[in-house]
């Protein structure tokens, strides 16, 4: 409050300012969108301004004819119409619309400019640290990558982006160093001899996991409209656009590909749905726990039973295979009691960041991939696995090679 008590005030002079400008742009922006129209206007004008000019040399001839005196007025006003006869001329002689870029005015990020296909046509630079080869240069060299609002094409795969934030930008200083996000590579605008005083970088937003397998293009930074840098296997690439032989836009087909269980997530990372009640426990508490849904994440645990739901951080997992006998003896209940087959399992532990969570589910034996026993004290519930609902990762079909 006493911020904007203070310094509140310089705010609207800025707004008052910005309206100025939008106002002040709105108008130019029709103007470069239609010039012929400007054109046909100027030429009315020039036709009416310059009749004007003829009528008021016709009249000063006729009174300098009569003796009567021309007047200071005509004398201005015929100055008047010359000047604009002249201005009107001189714009449709030189037509000063033509050397106005196309894209005034457009926003230079990523959406106004990388949509299209680019390729890999020369390395721009390589990291201080950091060797690369001819051979390992020159085998990304003709890549071709394409940019859409929804996808991504790099080297013959496709991949869905997030459709709600498909790019993630930001603006790096020629000041500060040229770092990539998610390891220790970095550099210097003078090291990839860039002039220019500050560069957008954009990171694409995959709409899966595609893994840590990076596909060329997945960051570039914005050269110019025609140009970028994209950064792959620890080096800048300066790549182009591809102008379409046909003048039409390019097109990326549909994502192709399938998904697959992650290889680094626990077999019980997942949803799992309570189905019935194994153990001794009282019909109540049986009612409430059926349909009770657990959702095991690397970093929490969520529940629902009952229409009452939350969660709880972990502080991780602690796992142990458990034989028939080892379950008897820390349950004080073999496991044929409870309907189920002897033999070793593991045997889960979540220790949890807080006491809020309810008992059960936070030990459970996993009997298999798709079903586990909660043990919550003295009761015991099956739990089946929710189709789809343990993580996954997205693999891109390979693309077909020609016969």
């Amino acid at each position: 409050m006493a911020f904007m008590a203070l310094f509140g005030w310089i705010f609207l002079p800025v707004i008052l300012l910005g309206l100025l400008l939008q106002a002040a742009v709105a108008p130019l922006q029709w103007v470069i969108s239609h010039p012929e129209i400007v054109n046909t206007i100027a030429a009315g004008l020039l036709a009416f301004h310059l009749l004007l000019l003829i009528l008021l040399l016709r009249l000063r001839a006729r009174r300098k004819k009569t003796g009567v005196s021309k007047g200071l007025v005509t004398f201005l006003a015929v100055l008047w119409e010359a000047w604009a006869v002249f201005l009107c001329a001189l714009f449709l002689l030189i037509r000063p619309l033509r050397y106005i870029p196309e894209d005034f005015n457009t926003p230079f990020d990523a959406e106004h400019i990388c949509y299209g296909e680019w390729e890999l046509v020369s390395c721009q630079g390589i990291p201080p640290g950091y060797t690369r080869t001819e051979e390992e240069i020159s085998s990304y060299l003709g890549t071709r990558i394409a940019y859409g609002p929804d996808r991504f094409s790099s080297n013959g795969r496709v991949y869905a982006l997030n459709p709600e934030e498909p790019f993630d930008e930001s603006t790096i200083w020629r000041e500060a160093s040229i770092h990539i996000p998610g390891s220790l590579v970095s550099t210097s605008f003078e090291a990839l001899d860039l002039e220019d005083r500050k560069l957008r970088r954009v990171l694409l937003n995959f709409q899966e996991n595609i893994g840590k397998s990076r596909p060329i293009g997945t960051l570039f930074y914005l050269l110019d409209r025609d140009t970028l840098m994209v950064y792959h296997d620890c080096i800048f690439f300066r790549a182009e656009r591809v102008e379409s032989s046909n003048g039409s836009a390019t097109t990326i087909p549909d994502p192709a590909g399938y998904r697959i269980p992650d290889p680094e997530n626990r077999p019980y990372f997942g949803t799992w749905t309570v189905t019935e009640s194994l153990g001794p426990t009282d019909p109540e508490l049986s009612e409430e726990a059926a349909g009770a849904e657990l959702s095991y994440r690397a970093e929490s645990v969520l529940f629902s039973f009952s229409g009452f739901g939350g969660g709880c951080g972990v502080d991780r997992y602690r796992e142990q295979e458990i034989t028939s006998e080892d379950f008897a003896a820390l349950y004080e209940t073999p496991l044929e009691e409870l309907g189920l087959e002897p033999g070793t399992y593991l045997h889960v532990t979540a220790e949890l960041v807080s006491d809020s969570f309810p008992d059960t589910g936070r030990r459970f034996l996993l009997l298999d991939g798709e079903t586990m026993l909660l043990c919550g004290g003295d009761t015991f519930f099956r739990a089946e696995l929710v189709p789809d609902s343990q993580p996954s990762i997205w693999v891109p079909d390979e693309p077909q090679k020609p016969s």
